[in-house]
């Protein structure tokens, strides 16, 4: 009998002749050679319960036993039945090892390729979830194929609900290679996708950048540089029976060329196609150059606008649901707030903050607070709030299309001084990364500040001068201006080779915060701000706020010491936005270099962006730098030894599992075992069970126990 066998048939006896190596086994990969990933079953919850059903009638079992199915059954596999979320991390483009055992692996040494992470999330019926990060320079689909429906060459099938999403900061980007399109989506997936770049998707027929056949969400995606030749849709073509909801998302110099039609979105008899807020540029096709529709449409808050070939629209007018721009008369836009003739002026396709690429609206454009003043989103493209007063007037109101302007202000002149005296440490400081309070040798002297003078200001806020000229800012709800904002970064110590949290405080001098984005530069060589197992920052923004968090290394890209600082961004997602109070935002663990000297090694903070509630940026915050005071350890004393006798050795029990050492092996050992294979306990509770003395239990070592529970350790 195989080694597998030897297994199944002892635990089905063990089992009361139920046999569950066929239900657990498939539980067992990580502890086998996948330490760190969680369990991911390819099996029902609802079979395990009903093995558990047939062992309470066979009544042979105690309860104790039935305990371990049940640990084992919800501990070992607690994703069985569960949305599972894909975390990429390498630009490669290789299918999975194993397609559907839950596990995102591919290649040697394994990593999860987003064409792996696209076939496990297909494997499973669940709503799961494929995060894409901002890796340089961009996720390029190499494998190239025939349509083979299982994602593991050409484009990227999805055939299962799911969400592929760009995580940030910075921009994620996949590309087509311009040898196939990147997304193709069957029935009867419901699929999101939003905070991308997708370019230089590239077909004969339709969709040269996503093909849909079922129900798809856009927001936040960016198309560009996308094509066919043949058919329709440069960049989005929608089929018969399918349905599209765009919002937020921005269409850039996609083709169907030379005589197809919808350059940027084809939408096909029975299909229906919703665009909220979008942004139509440069695109071209002889027949709608950014859009055409022969289903049902419908387009609200949106520019369509400089088709290089063929007319903004074509085939059936799209219902338009008000406030659109049309560069032409094409789009026949007929409700109220529609421009047509309009002039949209827009900037070349750019980084313009957030997680994608954006066209920002120049001065003079007329969808600046033309869009809807009682329906748009809730936040541009960027993630930036709306509506704002884009045109300095005094009243805020939604932009069309997918940018929302940041109303002009000028920038006040600071003179500041830009790093504070690290008090030097005394003797023999204890280094447990306690924040040392920062003294400033001179207070920060602001040539410019808010009109009115404070009457006080908060503790340890500066103290404004007299303005000169008076800068626009945001007016807080104060009977007088307060005192400018304090953006701080902690003064900590540390001791070589140490990890010591550091903070960054916000005091809002009485504005009303809901935003916050700052980068904190660091020395990468002594005393980097620590990276996570999936290389991101180990950043953690203060839970009390209820505060979306994204963080990241800069410049990007960057390894190791080409990494000089951390961007942060911290603000709300959904309404009503709650305001910042003063205190923590969030806090870094900065890595003191075993080798680094003694010393004051600085945090800088830099491009601050504090923002209120409309969306208006706070101009004039004062930053207070802060550093890493690396000071020497201080001498343990060696302990007085009271006596001579050696210790007494610990006894290892030469039967495997018999913890205790009294030559039986028991459940509850068993379930010790169990426990230690799972990291819930020490290795040190049952040494006996770490068979090898490697620190770790393995399922060979939990079956040999078992072994010695049935057959004893004589």
């Amino acid at each position: 009998m195989s080694e597998d066998g030897d297994r199944q048939f002892l635990l089905r006896d063990f089992f009361g002749g139920v046999d569950l190596w066929g239900t657990l086994s498939p539980c067992l990969g990580p502890m086998r050679g996948f330490r760190g990933q969680k369990a991911s079953c390819g099996w029902s919850t609802v079979k395990v319960v009903e093995n558990i059903i047939r062992i309470l009638g066979k009544r042979r079992m105690p309860w104790r036993v039935l305990l371990l199915v049940l640990w084992w059954t919800f501990a070992v596999c607690p994703e069985a039945g569960r949305a599972l979320t894909f975390s990429v991390d390498s630009i490669l483009d290789l299918p999975d090892a194993v397609p559907g055992d839950g596990v995102c692996s591919a290649g040697t040494p394994a990593v999860c390729t987003l064409r792996a992470a696209i076939q496990e999330a297909n494997s499973t019926p669940e709503l799961d979830t494929v995060r894409v990060p901002s890796l340089a320079p961009r996720f390029r689909l190499t494998t190239h194929g025939s349509d083979n429906e299982d994602a593991s060459r050409g484009d990227l099938d999805i055939v299962a609900d799911l969400v592929v999403e760009g995580v940030g900061p910075g921009v994620a980007t996949i590309d087509g290679d311009l040898a196939d399109r990147i997304f193709d989506i069957y029935p009867p997936a419901r699929v999101t996708v939003r905070n991308l770049v997708l370019q230089r998707g590239q077909v004969e027929a339709a969709g040269g950048a996503i093909r849909n056949a079922s129900v798809l969400e856009l927001e936040g995606v960016t198309f560009r540089d996308n094509a066919v030749s043949t058919g329709s849709g440069g960049a989005l073509a929608n089929l018969p029976g399918s349905r599209a909801t765009v919002r937020n998302c921005t269409f850039f110099n996609n083709v169907a060329a030379p005589n197809g039609q919808g350059g940027a979105v084809a939408n096909l008899p029975g299909a229906m196609l919703e665009l909220e807020s979008v942004t139509f540029s440069t695109n071209g096709a002889m027949a709608g150059g950014a859009v055409h529709n022969l289903g049902v449409g419908s387009i609200h808050n949106s520019i369509v606008a400089a088709s290089t070939v063929g007319a903004n629209c074509a085939g059936v007018p799209l219902v338009s649901r008000g406030y659109n721009l049309d560069s032409g008369t094409s789009c026949l836009f007929d409700q109220l707030g529609d421009l047509n003739n309009g002039e949209a002026r827009l900037s070349g396709l750019a980084f313009n903050g957030g997680l994608s690429l954006t066209m920002a609206l120049q001065a003079g454009s007329e969808a600046i607070d033309r869009g809807d003043p009682a329906d748009c989103p809730l936040q541009d493209q960027r993630g930036f709030p709306r509506p704002a007063d884009g045109n300095g007037d005094g009243f805020s109101v939604c932009d069309i299309g997918a940018f929302e302007v940041n109303p002009p202000t000028p920038t006040p002149t600071i003179t500041r001084t830009p790093t504070p005296t690290v008090p030097s440490p005394t003797s023999s400081p204890t280094p447990t990364g306690t924040i040392l309070p920062a003294t400033p040798t001179s207070t920060p002297t602001l040539v410019a500040t808010p009109s009115a003078t404070p009457s006080s200001s908060p503790s340890g806020s500066p103290a404004a001068t007299s303005p000169t000229p008076t800068p626009t800012v945001s007016t807080p709800t104060a009977s007088e201006t307060p005192a400018l904002p304090v953006l701080e970064v902690a003064t900590v110590a540390g001791i070589p080779g140490q990890r010591v949290p550091v903070t960054v405080r916000l005091r809002t001098g009485g504005y009303r915060v809901v935003a916050v984005q700052a980068e904190i530069s660091f020395d990468p060589a002594n005393a980097p701000i620590a990276p996570r197992q999936d290389g991101s920052p180990d950043c953690t923004p203060n839970g009390a706020l209820n505060k979306s968090f994204e963080v990241g290394y800069r410049p990007v890209p960057c390894v190791g010491q080409e990494c000089q600082r951390v961007a942060a961004y911290l603000f709300s997602q959904s309404l009503p936005l709650e305001l910042i109070p003063d205190g923590v935002l969030w806090t870094c663990v900065v890595e003191v270099n075993p080798a680094a000297s003694e010393g004051a090694y600085t945090l800088s903070i830099t491009n601050e962006f504090v923002a209120d509630e409309e969306g208006t940026r706070i101009v004039g915050v004062i930053l207070s730098h802060g550093a890493v005071v690396v000071v020497a350890p201080t001498p343990t004393p060696m302990p007085t030894p009271t006596s001579t006798a050696s210790p007494t050795p610990t006894v290892v029990s030469r039967c495997e599992g018999d913890c205790d050492g009294n030559g039986l092996v028991t459940i509850d050992e068993l379930v010790t075992m169990v426990g230690v294979a799972l990291e819930l306990r020490s290795v040190s509770d049952c040494l006996a069970g770490d068979r090898d003395g490697n620190g770790l239990v393995t399922v060979d070592e939990i079956i040999a126990a078992v072994n010695r529970a049935l057959l004893g350790c004589a």
